[in-house]
């Protein structure tokens, strides 16, 4: 009679599916030279969720909070997180930029083209 013996698999076998969905994660973390913190369904201020309106039931999207303008780093907040940020002191870490950063950083982005897709006459 052979003894066999059982035990618990420690390897996890990566599918082709799962290494595309890393792949893609990552990519989505560094888009256009803005280096995203974190993934847009979850709050980096409190970890928590999206916040659910039963009124309309939808899910309220988080909002982009600059971390950094130069170079331009971004994390998704709840709207009263990224209040809380600013105003309360709340995660002074999520903050390193100096005053006047915001102001620059606008001024040299391009503006946004209007009618786009309209003719031109």
């Amino acid at each position: 009679m052979s003894h066999q013996s059982f035990r618990k698999k420690t390897r996890k076998v990566l599918t082709n599916m799962d290494l595309k969905f890393i792949q893609s994660s990552i990519k989505k973390n560094n888009i256009c030279g803005k280096k995203y913190l974190n993934l847009s369904n979850i709050c980096e201020a409190c970890s928590h969720g999206c916040a659910f309106d039963i009124s309309t039931r939808r899910e309220e999207p988080l909002s982009q909070h600059h971390i950094s303008y130069f170079p331009e780093k971004i994390a998704f907040v709840h709207v009263s997180c990224h209040f809380a940020i600013h105003h309360r002191g709340l995660r002074p870490d999520l903050i390193e930029y100096v005053e006047g950063d915001s102001r620059k950083f606008h001024e040299e982005k391009p503006p946004l083209r209007k009618n786009i897709g309209s003719a031109s006459a």
